[in-house]
């Protein structure tokens, strides 16, 4: 980050920005008829919602002390009825 002269805040921003800008064309792509099957779709989107939630503000993937082991827990005691 250095190299480029960005602060790693600045960085962290300009990223938030780039993802936002994403889910809205990921949200507006879902909204029309596509020629692919749904559950492909649905396995997709899932798979970068995981991802938003595991990287979004830090790396909580790695790292045991963030609120990710707190979440994983409450997901397997009180799972969502479906």
């Amino acid at each position: 980050i250095k190299q480029y002269d960005v602060s790693k805040e600045e960085a962290h921003a300009e990223l938030n920005k780039l993802v936002e800008k994403l889910w809205r064309d990921i949200n507006e792509e879902l909204l029309r008829p596509l020629e692919a099957p749904m559950p492909a779709l649905k396995t997709i989107l899932n798979k970068v919602r995981v991802m938003d939630l595991l990287y979004k503000d830090e790396d909580t993937y790695m790292d045991s002390k963030t609120i990710m082991k707190e979440l994983l827990t409450y997901i397997l005691v009180h799972p969502v009825p479906s």
